[in-house]
């Protein structure tokens, strides 16, 4: 019997340090039966040389810089497969990542996407903690959790049939960010969704992450459409937008603390305090800044806490 089709989507943007890493993590899956297209979103570096060089069957489509939702949707028009998995540049997949999640899908149809657990990895590619989502079994939990962002580093985890996302017409390429979360919530609002609780991709956090390449205040405005078009959406997740609000002032402080900005930082976590006081983890952090201790000491507590 013959394996299911998967196309494997990667969107790219100057990429020329991890591709072939991430590239041989897919090659090197159990399941054969795969194409892969890499959407080259504008890149300036040797991104395009290293997948034209990679010596495998690759489907390389080059587009102006427009961001990963339409360059996700670029791939997904050029998908020739059943399932869509998708892959971020820069992550990695365990061995028999797609063997289990297609095999699942085959034989749950009622299923229309699957996503996982993930370890989390530097740069260098080391072990730092496995990052474990509580996913709701109500579909209204599942949407409000999606919201609230308390389910996170998803995208490279997905595996999807085809038909599903383009009945939701894919990624909505208007928001700047959180198009992952509103992708997810427009799945579960018409589908079921599975979650595998092993981690079968290494997600890699690097130093560009977006708290620290974007102005600490301009994380407001670029959760706002996000936020109002989830409302609009899905009228009763307006009932919880203020703690959506409490997580981006607590992102703020928070980026202001890795700067060193101690005063910002007080600011902010107090103005995120406001928005939900009832949250001892938030004032402990902030008892953390009013003594002075730094930023960059509270992560390597953290990540000691994580790994054990």
């Amino acid at each position: 019997m013959s394996q299911a089709l998967v196309s494997v989507v990667i969107p790219c943007f100057n990429s020329e340090k991890w591709i072939e890493e991430t590239l041989n993590s897919v090659f090197n899956q159990t399941y054969s039966s795969m194409e892969v297209i890499t959407v080259d979103d504008g890149s300036n570096d040797n991104t395009k040389s290293i997948i034209l060089n990679y010596g495998k069957p690759i489907k390389y489509v080059s587009q102006s810089n427009k961001g990963p939702s339409v360059a996700r949707n670029t791939g997904i028009k050029e998908a020739s497969g059943k399932y869509i998995a998708f892959l971020d540049s820069d992550d990695l997949w365990e061995v028999d990542k797609l063997s289990k999640q297609v095999n699942f899908l085959e034989k749950n149809q009622d299923v229309a996407l699957v996503f996982s657990n993930v370890k989390v990895v530097n740069e260098k590619g080391d072990y730092l903690y496995t990052h474990f989502n509580k996913v709701p079994k109500d579909k209204k939990e599942l949407i409000r959790a999606f919201f609230l962002g308390k389910i996170g580093m998803n995208t490279p985890t997905i595996v999807a049939r085809k038909a599903a996302i383009v009945d939701i017409n894919g990624f909505d390429e208007d928001l700047p960010v959180r198009e992952d979360h509103f992708f997810l919530m427009s799945i579960a609002e018409k589908y079921l969704i599975h979650h595998f609780e092993e981690p079968l991709v290494k997600r890699r956090i690097n130093e560009t992450s977006m708290t620290q390449s974007v102005k600490a205040e301009k994380l407001f405005s670029i959760n706002e459409p996000f936020i109002k078009k989830s409302i609009a959406k899905f009228p009763y997740l307006k009932n919880y937008s203020k703690f959506v609000y409490s997580n981006i002032n607590m992102s703020v402080g928070n980026a202001y603390w890795k700067k060193g900005d101690r005063r910002e930082t007080l600011k902010y976590m107090v103005k995120s305090l406001k928005y939900e006081p009832f949250v001892p983890r938030k004032y402990f952090i902030l008892l953390l800044v009013i003594t002075g201790i730094k930023n960059r000491s509270f992560q390597k507590i953290k990540l000691k806490l994580r790994s054990k």
